[in-house]
């Protein structure tokens, strides 16, 4: 892209009563008066050019003129320019040109900057899985740049920050001018590097949505990237990045770059099933969302003693503030408002939401699992503490979860929960 800064000269003239002359008027000449050859390190920096101008008629814009993306002009002065040489990534010398003129007078230096010293990797990573998700401008509504957010591992991944056992993941918070087809959204092309400075600009791979996480049986670990770049083309990726422990890392992927994560659901059809004397704790955490109801999680169990077999947890707001009450009818919505229970989903391997759930001793077993993403739910109460549960819903692979549950119903009051 063509960079441009202009500043109009401002002259005293001098007005003197004399007969008009047909003589030509002498023509403005530029000078550089610093070095017309500037060397930078890896590291770039700042830059002055030095310049005079001799018989100037203050009728004509002093212009400066560079090509070069790794260069900005930062500001011209009545006789210097000051510019910034960004840091090389690239592995060969590189040379650019900035050009003073002013009518017509021109005179150029050279940019010359070193060559990055090629990195060694300590860790060769090749990825098996892709996962991640398109923001669009969500994170950037100012500034207007794309966001996809990366992640390459071994064992793949069921959310953003969900991480299975033994397994090793890289993620990459990569901002682009290129928008994605928001139903089928694919890396895009191009070239980015490491930023901390939270520009947030296309071109870059951000440090607060890059980090590099490696789990256990028990817990995971993580390291910042303190420096790196990232090639992406058609079905590929190369990356190389430089951890907080100073180990560098070269990661790469071959496969589609579309961004996407793998369904939670375990069910292989539509569901049907009837459950009697249910187990049902219904605690009550207030109007936790300003909803104007009580926000209810609902756990139904198959029985009180064992608690194991098929069952729910589902996440409520209710229409009114009754603390003995879960009665009503109920849509699944993402919205704060009464009448609504929340689609399940998993976040850093949490249940929220609204789910299917096979239990052993009252935790999911995970043979049998499904979020609910859809549908409705009418809940009935009996005189007797009893309560019926109809539900209707559908699950993230668009299977049918029908079922009626009665059982036992007991109250408790969180409401004070923070």
């Amino acid at each position: 892209m063509r960079k441009l800064l202009t500043l109009m000269m401002l002259a005293t003239t001098l007005l003197v009563a004399c007969e008009p002359s047909n003589e030509e008027q002498p023509r403005a000449t530029l000078k550089i008066t610093s070095e017309v050859e500037m060397l930078f390190t890896v590291d770039g920096g700042e830059g002055v050019i030095l310049y005079q101008i001799d018989n100037y008629s203050g009728t004509a814009p002093v212009s400066v003129e560079c090509e070069a993306e790794w260069i900005d002009l930062l500001g011209v002065e009545a006789e210097s320019v000051k510019f910034e040489v960004k840091r090389s990534v690239v592995e060969e010398p590189r040379q650019a040109i900035i050009t003073l003129s002013i009518e017509g007078s021109a005179e150029s230096v050279t940019i010359k900057q070193a060559a990055a010293e090629p990195l060694k990797a300590d860790v060769v990573f090749e990825a098996k899985e892709l996962n991640g998700s398109y923001y669009g401008t969500a994170y950037t509504p100012e500034i207007g740049s794309l966001f996809y957010q990366v992640i390459l591992s071994d064992n793949g991944t069921r959310a953003e920050l969900e991480f299975k056992p033994n397994s090793i993941y890289y993620y990459f918070g990569i901002f682009s001018d290129q928008p994605a087809d928001e139903s089928n959204p694919k890396v895009p092309n191009g070239v980015y590097t490491f930023d901390n400075t939270y520009s947030f600009q296309p071109g870059v791979f951000d440090d607060s949505f890059s980090a590099y996480y490696i789990s256990n049986d028990t817990e995971c670990n993580w390291q910042p990237f303190i420096d790196g770049r990232i090639e992406v083309s058609d079905n590929h990726i190369d990356a190389m990045v430089t951890l907080a422990d100073g180990t560098v890392h070269h990661i790469t992927y071959d496969g589609d770059l579309t961004l996407t994560y793998p369904k939670n659901s375990s069910l292989s059809g539509d569901y049907n099933f009837s459950m009697t004397d249910a187990y049902i704790d219904a605690c009550n955490y207030g109007d936790y969302y300003a909803a104007g109801g009580n926000n209810w999680l609902v756990y139904v169990y198959p029985d009180y003693e064992v608690g194991t077999g098929e069952g729910f947890w589902l996440d409520i707001i209710a229409h009114d503030y009754n603390e003995q009450s879960i009665a009503g009818e109920y849509i699944c919505k993402e919205t704060f408002e009464t009448g609504v229970f929340f689609p399940g989903f998993t976040a850093a391997g949490i249940y929220y939401g609204s789910w299917y759930i096979d239990y052993e001793n009252f935790q999911p077993k995970g043979e049998k699992l499904a979020p609910i993403i859809s549908g409705s739910i009418k809940i009935t109460e009996g005189t007797d503490g009893t309560a019926t549960l109809s539900i209707e819903g559908v699950d993230d692979c668009d299977n049918k979860i029908t079922c009626q549950i009665t059982g036992n119903t007991y109250y408790y009051n969180f409401s004070d929960f923070e």
